[in-house]
């Protein structure tokens, strides 16, 4: 397990158009973000193989507190040597994010708080045919914004999706110098729920 913290300088924490307008001046602040990241798993080489890893992300700002950020991820994979030269996979990934919604201005949007969870299961197959490796793989994706206590419904529920998506990648390692390429086809739905207007009535 590794744990890192860095200070830093944010010059433009709202992300705000640096314009006439005063309000859209970019506000800066020191920071400071912690990072850790953890991996546990079997011998690669064996022919089962099991991983475990988890990283985290938190991001406070001295100046204004209301804009930190924390993110967190837990991936669990197994791969099967199938034979040297074929190896089959699956990865399950689990995200939560929690952040603050700011305009570009820091004031806090009507639901102050976003928070969300995320899934993401694929499956692959790669292929080792001498300095090559080919891999192919799909899988399906969820995230669900999640209601927060004492909070009204975000404004534009279809945040909320679910999707499907397929990829190929093909790299070739000669010496010192690696190439690769890859290509992803995704399809996403989103819940096709009414927007609602700030006061919580129907928008026409």
């Amino acid at each position: 397990m590794t744990v890192s913290s860095a200070l830093g300088v944010d010059t433009n924490v709202f992300l705000s158009d640096d314009s006439n307008d005063p309000r859209q001046t970019p506000r800066s602040s020191t920071f400071t973000q912690t990072n850790i990241n953890a991996t546990v798993g079997t011998d690669s080489g064996r022919t089962q193989r099991f991983g475990w890893t988890v990283r985290g992300m938190h991001r406070h700002y001295f100046r204004f507190g209301e804009a930190d950020k924390l993110f967190a991820d837990s991936a669990l994979a197994y791969r099967y040597a199938l034979a040297p030269s074929l190896l089959l996979g699956i990865i399950q990934t689990t995200s939560y994010a929690r952040m603050q919604l700011l305009d570009t201005e820091g004031n806090t949007l009507p639901r102050e708080r976003f928070v969300s969870y995320s899934g993401e299961a694929r499956g692959y197959a790669q292929v080792l045919a001498g300095h090559s490796l080919l891999t192919a793989g799909a899988g399906i994706r969820r995230k669900d914004i999640n209601e927060v206590a004492d909070q009204g419904p975000l404004t534009f529920r279809s945040l909320d999706h679910r999707g499907y998506f397929t990829y190929a990648d093909a790299a070739y390692r000669l010496q010192a110098a690696e190439f690769e390429l890859g290509y992803e086809y995704g399809v996403t739905q989103y819940d096709e729920l009414q927007v609602t207007a700030r006061d919580g009535s129907a928008d026409p």
